[in-house]
């Protein structure tokens, strides 16, 4: 085997240490990923909706109410809390919801709800069948 001179040894040292100090600033970077974060967000609506598709609509609302307070322009998480309200025998309560969803909206972005929060909306008004097992769209 050949013997490498200093500066491949010294080249290899760098690399190395290089390496070390992006695994600390990809720690340190994930590790700084707060509440906030989009990914981390859609993740846990992806697990509300889970949850809610096995029926565990009741033991969100609270969860979902902390949510919507924190995060008010999403119309994903209020819809997941007119569903939950829904399921939970709280028609009134889902409505409500919306009202609340519609004026936030109003008043801060100058929009009205879109179209899946409507057709949410109207579908509790018709007490729809199928929202005891259809998933969020």
């Amino acid at each position: 085997r050949q013997r490498q001179g200093p500066h491949v040894d010294r080249r290899r040292r760098n690399a190395e240490e290089r390496l070390e100090t992006g695994d600390r600033l990809a720690q340190q970077h994930f590790q700084a990923i707060d509440r906030t974060s989009p990914s981390r967000l859609g993740a846990l609506q992806d697990r509300v909706e889970a949850d809610l598709q096995i029926g565990r609509g009741a033991e969100l609302i609270a969860e979902l109410e902390a949510l919507v307070a924190e995060y008010p322009l999403r119309e994903g998480l209020r819809g997941q809390l007119m569903l939950a309200l829904y399921r939970s025998g709280r028609q009134a309560d889902a409505l409500a919801a919306y009202r609340a969803a519609r004026v936030a909206l109003v008043e801060q972005l100058g929009i009205e709800p879109g179209p899946e929060l409507r057709r949410l909306e109207r579908a509790i008004l018709d007490q729809d069948p199928q929202l005891d097992t259809r998933p969020l769209d």
